[in-house]
């Protein structure tokens, strides 16, 4: 018995929902090492090269400044990775997770600071 419902063919788009496509290319990853103001140092993840707009290295932040930064460059990383394959990044999230809640470790000190080591391309 034939079905009276019209189906697409299984190629067709919908105008209004057009099927992703993602990028084969790999994003450009960039690792930035930094140091707490106890001396501890960490190796931080980043999806995208945007973090170099937004940090130097050598370069002493007030860890508040260090955490908006972090958080806006991180943010944009992501969104760099939604655009390209449909999805936010989650590592990127998460690193910036792991920076909010170190971070806690050193708020009651009297200007705490963190300083960018260096990038590890």
């Amino acid at each position: 018995m034939p079905s009276s419902i019209a189906r697409p063919a299984a190629s067709a788009q919908s105008p209004n929902f057009p099927l992703l496509t993602p990028d084969p290319s790999p994003m450009p990853e960039l690792r930035f090492q930094i140091e707490w103001p106890d001396g501890s140092q960490e190796l931080c993840y980043s999806p995208s090269l945007v973090i170099k707009d937004y940090f130097t290295p050598d370069q002493v932040y007030p860890l508040a400044d260090f955490l908006e930064r972090s958080r806006t460059a991180l943010h944009i990383a992501s969104d760099r990775v939604q655009a390209k394959y449909g999805m936010p990044c989650s590592l990127a999230l998460g690193q910036l997770s792991k920076l909010e809640q170190k971070a806690t470790q050193y708020a009651e000190l009297p200007e705490p600071q963190v300083k960018v080591l260096k990038f590890v391309e």
